[in-house]
């Protein structure tokens, strides 16, 4: 048995929530060319 599930990782992940707005603006934050899912994995991976 895994110690978690994906409903929790998808409450708590953020990289698992890239079209999630607020993590679009947290991003974005970062890198202001930020525009879909792998730019905004990217910026809030460095």
């Amino acid at each position: 048995m895994l110690p978690t599930s994906i409903a929790q990782e998808l409450l708590v992940n953020p990289f698992l929530r890239t079209r999630q707005a607020t993590i679009m603006a947290a991003a974005r934050r970062f890198d202001a060319s930020v525009h879909d899912d792998n730019t905004v994995f990217a910026a809030i991976r460095q």
